[in-house]
Protein backbone atom coordinates (compact mmCIF):
# COMPACT_ATOMS: atom_id res chain seq x y z
CA UNK A 1 0.00 0.00 0.00
CA UNK A 2 1.32 3.45 -0.87
CA UNK A 3 -0.52 6.37 0.36
CA UNK A 4 0.47 9.93 -0.08
CA UNK A 5 -0.12 12.46 2.67
CA UNK A 6 -1.17 15.91 3.10
CA UNK A 7 1.50 16.51 5.79
CA UNK A 8 4.78 15.46 3.60
CA UNK A 9 4.62 11.85 3.96
CA UNK A 10 4.50 8.51 1.99
CA UNK A 11 3.54 5.03 3.79
CA UNK A 12 4.29 1.98 2.40
CA UNK A 13 3.88 -1.39 3.84
CA UNK A 14 6.94 -3.69 3.91
CA UNK A 15 8.43 -7.12 4.44
CA UNK A 16 11.75 -7.21 6.54
CA UNK A 17 14.17 -6.90 7.51
CA UNK A 18 14.35 -4.00 9.84
CA UNK A 19 17.45 -2.72 8.71
CA UNK A 20 17.85 -3.72 5.24
CA UNK A 21 17.44 -0.55 3.56
CA UNK A 22 20.42 1.66 4.95
CA UNK A 23 23.24 1.67 2.60
CA UNK A 24 25.35 4.90 3.36
CA UNK A 25 24.15 4.66 7.36
CA UNK A 26 22.10 1.84 8.81
CA UNK A 27 23.23 3.77 12.02
CA UNK A 28 21.35 2.60 15.63
CA UNK A 29 17.87 1.27 16.29
CA UNK A 30 16.06 3.12 18.74
CA UNK A 31 12.75 1.81 20.18
CA UNK A 32 9.71 4.10 21.31
CA UNK A 33 7.63 2.80 23.70
CA UNK A 34 4.64 3.62 26.16
CA UNK A 35 4.34 0.54 28.22
CA UNK A 36 1.26 0.97 29.80
CA UNK A 37 -0.48 1.08 26.25
CA UNK A 38 1.54 -1.45 24.75
CA UNK A 39 2.64 0.59 22.12
CA UNK A 40 6.11 0.45 20.60
CA UNK A 41 7.65 1.56 17.53
CA UNK A 42 11.31 -0.03 16.40
CA UNK A 43 12.80 2.04 13.77
CA UNK A 44 15.90 3.18 12.01
CA UNK A 45 16.59 5.98 9.30
CA UNK A 46 18.00 6.38 5.87
CA UNK A 47 18.71 9.72 4.40
CA UNK A 48 21.91 10.90 2.17
CA UNK A 49 25.27 11.50 3.05
CA UNK A 50 25.39 14.50 0.85
CA UNK A 51 22.57 17.19 0.07
CA UNK A 52 22.94 19.86 -2.17
CA UNK A 53 22.62 23.64 -0.52
CA UNK A 54 19.13 25.10 -0.88
CA UNK A 55 17.63 21.37 -1.60
CA UNK A 56 15.16 20.08 0.43
CA UNK A 57 16.23 16.58 1.51
CA UNK A 58 13.90 13.66 2.01
CA UNK A 59 14.26 10.84 4.83
CA UNK A 60 13.50 7.51 5.11
CA UNK A 61 12.39 5.39 8.67
CA UNK A 62 11.76 2.01 8.67
CA UNK A 63 9.76 0.60 11.56
CA UNK A 64 8.34 -2.23 13.12
CA UNK A 65 5.57 -2.35 15.44
CA UNK A 66 6.99 -4.73 18.50
CA UNK A 67 3.69 -4.30 20.61
CA UNK A 68 0.58 -5.80 20.92
CA UNK A 69 -2.11 -3.12 19.26
CA UNK A 70 -2.52 -1.09 16.24
CA UNK A 71 -0.50 2.11 15.34
CA UNK A 72 -2.25 4.08 13.84
CA UNK A 73 -0.11 8.04 14.04
CA UNK A 74 3.33 9.15 15.32
CA UNK A 75 5.36 12.71 16.24
CA UNK A 76 8.43 13.24 14.87
CA UNK A 77 10.54 15.68 16.37
CA UNK A 78 14.29 16.66 14.79
CA UNK A 79 16.18 19.09 15.34
CA UNK A 80 19.62 19.93 12.84
CA UNK A 81 22.87 20.47 14.77
CA UNK A 82 21.03 20.93 18.10
CA UNK A 83 18.98 23.42 17.18
CA UNK A 84 15.36 24.38 17.71
CA UNK A 85 13.39 21.10 17.50
CA UNK A 86 10.79 20.63 14.66
CA UNK A 87 7.69 18.33 14.58
CA UNK A 88 6.12 15.85 11.07
CA UNK A 89 3.17 14.15 12.57
CA UNK A 90 2.54 10.93 10.47
CA UNK A 91 -1.30 9.81 10.35
CA UNK A 92 -3.04 6.64 8.60
CA UNK A 93 0.00 4.46 9.12
CA UNK A 94 -2.24 1.37 10.39
CA UNK A 95 0.43 -0.87 11.34
CA UNK A 96 -0.80 -4.46 13.11
CA UNK A 97 1.38 -6.29 15.43
CA UNK A 98 4.97 -7.48 13.96
CA UNK A 99 4.21 -5.42 11.18
CA UNK A 100 7.13 -3.19 9.09
CA UNK A 101 6.20 -0.10 7.13
CA UNK A 102 8.54 2.04 5.14
CA UNK A 103 7.75 6.14 5.91
CA UNK A 104 9.49 8.61 3.67
CA UNK A 105 9.21 12.03 5.02
CA UNK A 106 9.84 14.92 2.13
CA UNK A 107 10.89 18.31 1.97
CA UNK A 108 12.30 17.60 5.83
CA UNK A 109 15.29 20.45 5.66
CA UNK A 110 17.75 21.60 3.10
CA UNK A 111 21.73 22.67 4.09
CA UNK A 112 22.71 26.46 3.63
CA UNK A 113 26.72 26.06 3.16
CA UNK A 114 28.61 23.83 0.77
CA UNK A 115 31.15 21.77 2.73
CA UNK A 116 29.49 22.05 6.05
CA UNK A 117 28.50 19.14 8.08
CA UNK A 118 25.31 18.81 10.02
CA UNK A 119 24.04 16.53 12.57
CA UNK A 120 20.18 15.95 12.51
CA UNK A 121 19.05 14.65 15.45
CA UNK A 122 15.53 12.42 15.45
CA UNK A 123 13.60 10.82 17.44
CA UNK A 124 9.59 9.54 17.98
CA UNK A 125 8.53 11.42 20.61
CA UNK A 126 4.41 10.17 20.59
CA UNK A 127 2.85 7.33 19.40
CA UNK A 128 -0.98 7.30 18.67
CA UNK A 129 -0.95 10.91 20.31
CA UNK A 130 0.58 9.49 23.70
CA UNK A 131 3.90 10.73 24.63
CA UNK A 132 6.38 7.98 24.60
CA UNK A 133 9.72 6.88 25.80
CA UNK A 134 12.89 6.04 23.92
CA UNK A 135 15.43 3.27 24.74
CA UNK A 136 18.26 5.37 22.58
CA UNK A 137 17.20 8.98 22.85
CA UNK A 138 16.64 8.81 19.45
CA UNK A 139 18.98 8.35 16.15
CA UNK A 140 21.45 11.00 14.64
CA UNK A 141 22.54 11.17 10.95
CA UNK A 142 25.34 13.50 9.17
CA UNK A 143 24.93 15.12 6.09
CA UNK A 144 27.39 16.92 4.20
CA UNK A 145 26.48 20.17 2.16
CA UNK A 146 27.43 20.28 -1.81
CA UNK A 147 27.33 22.32 -4.66
CA UNK A 148 26.00 20.04 -6.55
CA UNK A 149 28.68 20.43 -9.17
CA UNK A 150 29.35 17.56 -11.06
CA UNK A 151 32.49 16.67 -13.51
CA UNK A 152 32.19 14.86 -16.93
CA UNK A 153 31.48 11.04 -16.31
CA UNK A 154 33.14 7.81 -17.35
CA UNK A 155 31.71 4.35 -16.75
CA UNK A 156 33.49 1.25 -16.13
CA UNK A 157 32.79 -2.09 -17.36
CA UNK A 158 34.30 -5.13 -16.27
CA UNK A 159 32.99 -8.40 -17.81
CA UNK A 160 33.25 -11.52 -16.24
CA UNK A 161 34.61 -13.93 -19.13
CA UNK A 162 37.02 -17.55 -20.23
CA UNK A 163 38.05 -19.38 -22.73
CA UNK A 164 35.18 -22.14 -21.48
CA UNK A 165 32.57 -20.21 -21.70
CA UNK A 166 30.59 -20.77 -25.16
CA UNK A 167 28.33 -17.66 -24.73
CA UNK A 168 31.18 -15.27 -23.92
CA UNK A 169 31.87 -14.64 -27.17
CA UNK A 170 28.04 -12.87 -27.35
CA UNK A 171 29.77 -11.09 -24.92
CA UNK A 172 32.57 -9.84 -26.02
CA UNK A 173 30.52 -7.97 -29.04
CA UNK A 174 28.11 -6.49 -26.50
CA UNK A 175 31.41 -4.90 -25.03
CA UNK A 176 32.62 -3.78 -28.66
CA UNK A 177 29.55 -2.40 -29.31
CA UNK A 178 29.05 -0.52 -26.17
CA UNK A 179 32.85 1.14 -25.80
CA UNK A 180 32.25 1.94 -29.87
CA UNK A 181 29.16 3.81 -28.66
CA UNK A 182 30.43 5.55 -25.41
CA UNK A 183 34.34 5.80 -26.04
CA UNK A 184 33.93 7.56 -22.19
CA UNK A 185 33.54 3.64 -21.15
CA UNK A 186 36.60 1.53 -19.90
CA UNK A 187 36.31 -1.94 -20.43
CA UNK A 188 38.40 -4.75 -18.69
CA UNK A 189 37.18 -8.87 -19.55
CA UNK A 190 38.18 -10.39 -16.39
CA UNK A 191 39.53 -13.96 -17.50
CA UNK A 192 38.63 -16.88 -15.14
CA UNK A 193 38.87 -20.48 -15.30
CA UNK A 194 36.82 -23.15 -16.20
CA UNK A 195 36.38 -26.85 -13.74
CA UNK A 196 38.01 -28.45 -16.40
CA UNK A 197 39.29 -25.68 -19.07
CA UNK A 198 42.28 -23.55 -17.79
CA UNK A 199 42.49 -19.74 -18.87
CA UNK A 200 45.59 -18.70 -19.76
CA UNK A 201 44.59 -15.02 -18.70
CA UNK A 202 43.46 -15.37 -15.57
CA UNK A 203 45.07 -13.48 -12.39
CA UNK A 204 44.61 -13.75 -8.14
CA UNK A 205 42.70 -10.39 -8.32
CA UNK A 206 40.67 -11.76 -11.10
CA UNK A 207 39.72 -14.42 -9.17
CA UNK A 208 39.18 -12.57 -5.75
CA UNK A 209 36.28 -10.48 -7.60
CA UNK A 210 34.91 -13.44 -9.26
CA UNK A 211 34.67 -15.30 -5.73
CA UNK A 212 33.03 -12.14 -3.98
CA UNK A 213 30.59 -11.87 -6.89
CA UNK A 214 29.60 -14.91 -7.71
CA UNK A 215 28.67 -14.38 -10.89
CA UNK A 216 26.98 -16.49 -13.82
CA UNK A 217 29.11 -16.10 -17.78
CA UNK A 218 29.52 -13.71 -19.47
CA UNK A 219 28.22 -11.39 -16.78
CA UNK A 220 29.46 -7.76 -15.72
CA UNK A 221 29.67 -5.00 -13.32
CA UNK A 222 28.96 -1.25 -14.29
CA UNK A 223 30.58 1.02 -12.26
CA UNK A 224 30.65 -2.08 -9.14
CA UNK A 225 26.64 -0.61 -8.59
CA UNK A 226 24.32 -2.64 -7.37
CA UNK A 227 21.18 -3.38 -9.57
CA UNK A 228 18.28 -5.45 -9.11
CA UNK A 229 19.91 -8.08 -10.07
CA UNK A 230 23.17 -7.75 -7.70
CA UNK A 231 26.57 -6.16 -8.78
CA UNK A 232 27.28 -8.32 -12.06
CA UNK A 233 24.44 -8.40 -14.02
CA UNK A 234 23.80 -10.14 -17.64
CA UNK A 235 24.81 -9.07 -20.70
CA UNK A 236 20.98 -8.11 -22.30
CA UNK A 237 21.53 -5.52 -19.20
CA UNK A 238 24.93 -3.85 -20.07
CA UNK A 239 24.07 -1.49 -22.45
CA UNK A 240 20.94 0.47 -20.47
CA UNK A 241 23.10 0.04 -17.18
CA UNK A 242 26.03 1.92 -18.90
CA UNK A 243 23.80 4.63 -19.89
CA UNK A 244 22.66 4.68 -16.43
CA UNK A 245 26.00 5.16 -15.01
CA UNK A 246 26.91 7.84 -17.47
CA UNK A 247 24.24 9.38 -16.42
CA UNK A 248 25.10 9.53 -12.67
CA UNK A 249 26.49 12.69 -11.23
CA UNK A 250 30.07 12.66 -9.39
CA UNK A 251 31.70 14.58 -7.29
CA UNK A 252 35.48 14.09 -8.80
CA UNK A 253 37.28 13.74 -11.78
CA UNK A 254 39.85 11.43 -13.25
CA UNK A 255 42.87 11.69 -15.30
CA UNK A 256 45.95 9.13 -16.60
CA UNK A 257 49.35 9.88 -17.66
CA UNK A 258 51.88 7.58 -18.09
CA UNK A 259 55.87 7.73 -19.13
CA UNK A 260 57.00 4.41 -20.17
CA UNK A 261 60.64 2.88 -20.02
CA UNK A 262 61.04 1.09 -23.26
CA UNK A 263 64.48 -0.32 -22.30
CA UNK A 264 63.35 -1.66 -18.54
CA UNK A 265 59.24 -1.92 -19.42
CA UNK A 266 59.07 0.29 -16.42
CA UNK A 267 55.64 1.63 -16.85
CA UNK A 268 54.70 4.59 -14.55
CA UNK A 269 51.00 5.56 -13.75
CA UNK A 270 49.82 8.50 -12.62
CA UNK A 271 46.54 9.10 -11.83
CA UNK A 272 44.96 12.85 -11.03
CA UNK A 273 42.03 13.35 -8.86
CA UNK A 274 40.60 16.35 -8.80
CA UNK A 275 37.42 17.08 -6.56
CA UNK A 276 34.75 20.01 -8.05
CA UNK A 277 32.90 19.32 -5.05
CA UNK A 278 32.82 18.36 -1.65
CA UNK A 279 32.67 14.48 -0.32
CA UNK A 280 34.53 14.99 3.02
CA UNK A 281 35.07 12.11 5.17
CA UNK A 282 35.25 8.67 3.46
CA UNK A 283 36.88 5.78 2.60
CA UNK A 284 37.71 6.32 -1.14
CA UNK A 285 40.32 3.81 -3.40
CA UNK A 286 42.04 4.51 -6.04
CA UNK A 287 42.48 1.49 -8.41
CA UNK A 288 44.40 0.90 -11.36
CA UNK A 289 44.13 -1.74 -14.45
CA UNK A 290 46.55 -2.61 -16.94
CA UNK A 291 44.84 -3.95 -20.01
CA UNK A 292 46.20 -5.79 -23.21
CA UNK A 293 44.38 -5.90 -26.18
CA UNK A 294 45.07 -8.58 -29.26
CA UNK A 295 45.92 -11.54 -27.11
CA UNK A 296 46.62 -14.69 -28.63
CA UNK A 297 48.69 -18.33 -27.75
CA UNK A 298 48.32 -21.70 -28.21
CA UNK A 299 46.45 -24.43 -26.01
CA UNK A 300 43.50 -24.93 -24.70
CA UNK A 301 43.98 -21.92 -21.80
CA UNK A 302 43.68 -19.76 -24.99
CA UNK A 303 41.16 -21.50 -27.14
CA UNK A 304 37.71 -19.81 -26.90
CA UNK A 305 34.33 -21.88 -26.91
CA UNK A 306 31.86 -20.57 -29.25
CA UNK A 307 28.47 -21.80 -28.35
CA UNK A 308 27.25 -18.96 -31.53
CA UNK A 309 28.55 -21.33 -34.02
CA UNK A 310 25.56 -22.32 -36.66
CA UNK A 311 23.50 -21.45 -33.95
CA UNK A 312 19.47 -20.98 -35.12
CA UNK A 313 18.67 -17.43 -33.83
CA UNK A 314 21.99 -15.79 -34.32
CA UNK A 315 22.46 -15.92 -38.12
CA UNK A 316 24.30 -12.68 -39.09
CA UNK A 317 25.73 -12.67 -35.54
CA UNK A 318 29.59 -12.22 -35.81
CA UNK A 319 30.68 -15.48 -34.61
CA UNK A 320 27.90 -17.63 -36.19
CA UNK A 321 30.36 -18.93 -39.10
CA UNK A 322 33.00 -19.60 -36.51
CA UNK A 323 34.25 -23.09 -35.33
CA UNK A 324 32.63 -24.47 -31.99
CA UNK A 325 36.50 -24.30 -30.88
CA UNK A 326 38.00 -21.10 -32.13
CA UNK A 327 42.00 -21.52 -31.76
CA UNK A 328 43.25 -18.10 -33.14
CA UNK A 329 41.06 -16.24 -31.01
CA UNK A 330 41.99 -12.74 -30.63
CA UNK A 331 41.22 -11.67 -27.03
CA UNK A 332 40.31 -7.73 -26.19
CA UNK A 333 40.46 -5.84 -23.03
CA UNK A 334 42.05 -8.47 -21.00
CA UNK A 335 42.61 -7.61 -17.50
CA UNK A 336 46.47 -8.24 -16.99
CA UNK A 337 46.98 -6.63 -13.37
CA UNK A 338 45.77 -4.51 -11.15
CA UNK A 339 48.84 -3.22 -9.22
CA UNK A 340 47.33 -1.75 -6.04
CA UNK A 341 44.83 -5.06 -5.48
CA UNK A 342 41.43 -5.81 -6.22
CA UNK A 343 40.16 -3.20 -3.98
CA UNK A 344 42.77 -0.48 -4.94
CA UNK A 345 44.82 1.75 -2.60
CA UNK A 346 43.33 4.26 0.05
CA UNK A 347 43.63 7.91 -0.83
CA UNK A 348 44.80 10.38 1.88
CA UNK A 349 42.86 14.32 1.54
CA UNK A 350 39.71 16.39 2.55
CA UNK A 351 38.18 15.19 -0.14
CA UNK A 352 36.54 18.66 -0.85
CA UNK A 353 35.95 21.15 -3.80
CA UNK A 354 38.96 22.36 -5.61
CA UNK A 355 41.36 19.36 -4.23
CA UNK A 356 43.21 17.70 -6.32
CA UNK A 357 45.28 14.53 -5.46
CA UNK A 358 48.24 12.54 -7.86
CA UNK A 359 49.31 8.85 -6.84
CA UNK A 360 51.66 7.03 -8.89
CA UNK A 361 52.45 3.51 -9.44
CA UNK A 362 55.42 1.86 -11.24
CA UNK A 363 54.32 -1.53 -12.81
CA UNK A 364 57.12 -3.81 -14.46
CA UNK A 365 55.30 -4.96 -18.01
CA UNK A 366 56.31 -9.10 -18.34
CA UNK A 367 57.92 -9.34 -21.88
CA UNK A 368 55.41 -12.11 -22.99
CA UNK A 369 53.39 -8.70 -22.96
CA UNK A 370 52.46 -6.89 -26.39
CA UNK A 371 53.61 -3.35 -24.40
CA UNK A 372 52.38 -1.27 -28.07
CA UNK A 373 48.33 -2.66 -27.20
CA UNK A 374 48.45 -1.83 -23.57
CA UNK A 375 46.07 0.85 -22.28
CA UNK A 376 45.84 2.21 -18.47
CA UNK A 377 42.15 2.15 -16.60
CA UNK A 378 42.39 4.22 -13.65
CA UNK A 379 39.04 4.97 -11.27
CA UNK A 380 38.27 6.21 -7.75
CA UNK A 381 34.92 4.42 -5.68
CA UNK A 382 33.82 4.20 -2.42
CA UNK A 383 34.68 1.19 -0.18
CA UNK A 384 32.83 -0.14 2.33
CA UNK A 385 32.67 -3.70 4.32
CA UNK A 386 30.01 -4.49 2.24
CA UNK A 387 31.15 -5.49 -0.83
CA UNK A 388 27.95 -4.68 -2.52
CA UNK A 389 28.01 -1.25 -2.01
CA UNK A 390 31.75 -0.05 -3.54
CA UNK A 391 30.78 2.15 -6.26
CA UNK A 392 33.04 3.97 -9.29
CA UNK A 393 32.85 7.00 -8.47
CA UNK A 394 34.77 7.83 -12.08
CA UNK A 395 36.83 6.13 -14.40
CA UNK A 396 39.25 7.13 -17.30
CA UNK A 397 41.07 5.43 -19.45
CA UNK A 398 44.28 5.64 -21.99
CA UNK A 399 46.38 4.14 -23.97
CA UNK A 400 50.32 3.64 -23.52
CA UNK A 401 52.14 4.71 -26.63
CA UNK A 402 55.26 3.18 -26.08
CA UNK A 403 57.26 5.54 -28.76
CA UNK A 404 55.86 8.88 -27.80
CA UNK A 405 57.30 11.46 -25.40
CA UNK A 406 54.63 13.29 -25.15
CA UNK A 407 53.12 11.87 -21.53
CA UNK A 408 56.44 12.83 -20.09
CA UNK A 409 56.36 16.18 -22.04
CA UNK A 410 52.76 16.49 -20.30
CA UNK A 411 54.07 16.03 -17.47
CA UNK A 412 56.64 19.12 -17.74
CA UNK A 413 53.91 21.33 -18.92
CA UNK A 414 51.34 20.40 -15.90
CA UNK A 415 54.55 21.09 -13.62
CA UNK A 416 54.69 24.78 -14.80
CA UNK A 417 51.06 25.16 -14.26
CA UNK A 418 50.21 26.03 -10.30
CA UNK A 419 46.98 25.19 -8.68
CA UNK A 420 44.88 28.71 -8.16
CA UNK A 421 45.51 29.64 -4.97
CA UNK A 422 43.59 30.56 -2.56
CA UNK A 423 40.81 28.69 -3.43
CA UNK A 424 38.01 28.71 -2.83
CA UNK A 425 38.09 32.25 -3.47
CA UNK A 426 36.14 34.89 -1.75
CA UNK A 427 37.35 38.74 -3.91
CA UNK A 428 41.03 37.30 -5.79
CA UNK A 429 42.69 33.83 -6.67
CA UNK A 430 46.41 33.23 -8.51
CA UNK A 431 47.88 30.99 -10.63
CA UNK A 432 51.68 30.30 -11.42
CA UNK A 433 53.11 29.61 -14.06
CA UNK A 434 57.09 29.02 -14.33
CA UNK A 435 58.33 28.75 -17.93
CA UNK A 436 61.14 27.32 -19.30
CA UNK A 437 61.85 29.83 -21.79
CA UNK A 438 60.60 32.90 -23.89
CA UNK A 439 56.91 31.91 -24.14
CA UNK A 440 53.29 33.68 -25.32
CA UNK A 441 51.26 32.72 -22.48
CA UNK A 442 47.13 33.60 -21.94
CA UNK A 443 44.62 32.97 -18.87
CA UNK A 444 41.35 32.73 -19.29
CA UNK A 445 38.35 31.75 -17.01
CA UNK A 446 35.28 29.57 -18.28
CA UNK A 447 32.05 28.56 -16.90
CA UNK A 448 31.10 25.05 -16.28
CA UNK A 449 29.09 25.14 -18.98
CA UNK A 450 31.80 26.53 -21.48
CA UNK A 451 31.29 29.72 -21.84
CA UNK A 452 34.23 32.59 -21.18
CA UNK A 453 33.50 34.49 -18.52
CA UNK A 454 36.44 36.27 -17.99
CA UNK A 455 39.50 37.62 -20.14
CA UNK A 456 42.48 37.40 -17.21
CA UNK A 457 46.17 38.02 -19.13
CA UNK A 458 47.44 37.80 -22.37
CA UNK A 459 51.62 38.26 -22.64
CA UNK A 460 54.61 37.15 -23.32
CA UNK A 461 56.64 35.95 -20.35
CA UNK A 462 60.16 35.89 -19.94
CA UNK A 463 61.90 32.78 -18.37
CA UNK A 464 61.07 32.19 -14.14
CA UNK A 465 57.78 32.38 -12.48
CA UNK A 466 55.18 34.88 -13.72
CA UNK A 467 52.12 35.24 -10.54
CA UNK A 468 48.82 36.08 -12.05
CA UNK A 469 46.12 37.15 -9.97
CA UNK A 470 42.08 36.52 -11.27
CA UNK A 471 39.57 38.72 -9.83
CA UNK A 472 37.10 37.26 -8.46
CA UNK A 473 34.65 39.60 -7.19
CA UNK A 474 32.62 39.88 -9.91
CA UNK A 475 32.03 36.09 -10.61
CA UNK A 476 28.81 34.54 -9.07
CA UNK A 477 29.24 31.83 -6.66
CA UNK A 478 30.18 28.11 -8.27
CA UNK A 479 32.99 26.14 -9.99
CA UNK A 480 35.21 27.34 -13.39
CA UNK A 481 37.33 26.16 -15.23
CA UNK A 482 40.70 28.56 -15.58
CA UNK A 483 42.36 27.92 -19.11
CA UNK A 484 46.10 28.23 -19.32
CA UNK A 485 47.46 28.64 -22.62
CA UNK A 486 51.37 28.31 -23.01
CA UNK A 487 52.43 28.20 -26.60
CA UNK A 488 50.25 25.89 -28.29
CA UNK A 489 49.34 23.73 -25.14
CA UNK A 490 46.55 23.74 -22.79
CA UNK A 491 46.25 23.28 -19.01
CA UNK A 492 43.11 23.87 -17.41
CA UNK A 493 43.07 24.27 -13.51
CA UNK A 494 39.90 24.22 -11.26
CA UNK A 495 38.26 27.50 -8.99
CA UNK A 496 35.75 28.02 -6.92
CA UNK A 497 34.34 31.04 -6.15
CA UNK A 498 32.50 31.14 -2.54
CA UNK A 499 31.89 33.66 -0.15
Amino acid sequence: MSMPGKTGFHIQKIEGPLLGMAQFDPGAVDLAKHDELDLQLRYTIEAPRWQRVGEPMDLSIRLQNTGQNTVNSFMLYYSINQGTDHTRLVTNLQLGSQELAEVTLTDLWAPSLAGELYTLQLRIAAIDNQFVSAENAGLEHQVLGQMGVSAPKGALLEEFTGTWCGWCTDGAVIVDEIVTAHPEVAAAAIHISGSAHPDAMQIPEGVELNQTYRPSFPNAMIDRLEWDDGVSITRTLWADAVAEALNQETALSVDIQTSYDAAGRKLTVTAITEFVDFIGEADLRLNVLIIEDGVTGEGLGYTQQNYISNRNGFQGHPFYDKPRLIEDYVHNHVLRAMPLGAWGRPLEGAFEAGEILSESVTYTVPADFDDTKLSVVAFVSFHDSDPNFRPVLNAAHHHVDVKATTDVEDDALAAAVGLAHPNPAAAISFVTLNLSEVQDYSVDVYSMLGEKVQAVKSATGSPGLHRVAIATGGLSEGMYLIRVRLGDALQWRSLIVGR
